[in-house]
């Protein structure tokens, strides 16, 4: 979303191709109580382009550092995730975009660290069955 007169303008300014303005014709343009206008992007083409061009660093969802194998023993991390994830996340229904949202998100992290191969080394089956549960879960919505 373009964000006037914030940093999230040069979100903007950073897509490929050519994304709506607030001055863009027909541009469906709302107010933000913390962050001023901002107008919504849709596309037809179901990748969205970023550019940063100065950026000389990786962008990663990970934290910087992977977690050793000692961590991951000495915290029971794998057992762990396995058991978030195979819990029981039926009882989310807040009736609220935001809060769903948030739901959603918070599971989706589970799914992601079930893709680090540092946590669960070279079995897919835990992250197969994640992202099945978080299709469910949002289907649901």
């Amino acid at each position: 979303m373009e964000m006037v007169g914030s940093q999230w303008r040069t979100l903007v300014e950073s897509m490929t191709g050519s994304p709506t303005k607030t001055t863009s014709p027909g541009a469906i343009v709302m107010h933000s109580a913390t962050r001023g206008l901002m107008v919504g992007q849709v596309t037809t083409n179901p990748t969205w382009s970023f550019v940063e061009p100065e950026a000389d660093f990786e962008v990663d969802f990970y934290p910087a550092r992977k977690p050793s194998p000692w961590i991951v023993l000495e915290t029971d991390m794998l057992r762990t995730l396995q058991k978030d994830i195979m819990g029981n996340w039926s009882d989310w229904d807040a009736d609220s975009w935001y809060y769903n949202g948030k739901y959603f998100q918070k599971y989706a992290s589970l799914c992601l660290m079930a893709a680090d191969s540092s946590v669960v080394g070279p079995d897919t089956l835990l992250l197969s069955f994640c992202l099945e549960k978080l299709e469910k879960m949002i289907g649901r919505c």
